[in-house]
């Protein structure tokens, strides 16, 4: 994202209980398994300040996904159709309104 107007980045903590090698001589050193241990992740809550024709636009694509979003639960909860997202997208993406048609497919 080199032009973008923000930017992000992930830290992950790391896990204080690894094993300690003793001696530069050994090749390998105790396996521990972390499976049950969670390691944290630290984050950062980034404030974006949009001008107005990128509030529209954001507010524009919440709006379509909410409406998709709804459409899938009522043709799920018709029970005429399985949960399966791959047959009942086709008939959803071509039954929006004409209001749907300029957002990004990724954001339906």
């Amino acid at each position: 994202m080199e032009k973008s107007w923000f930017s992000t980045s992930l830290k992950v903590v790391q896990n204080q209980n690894l094993p300690q090698i003793f001696s530069p001589s050994f090749t390998s050193s105790l396996a521990v398994s972390t499976d049950s241990e969670s390691t944290g992740q630290k984050s950062k809550k980034i404030r974006i300040f949009l001008n107005a024709e990128q509030r529209y636009t954001v507010r524009k694509w919440f709006g379509v996904s909410r409406y998709v979003f709804n459409k899938t639960v009522k043709i799920l909860e018709d029970g005429e159709t399985k949960a399966n997202w791959k047959a009942i997208k086709t008939d959803i993406l071509n039954s929006l309104p004409e209001w749907c048609k300029a957002v990004p497919y990724q954001i339906k």
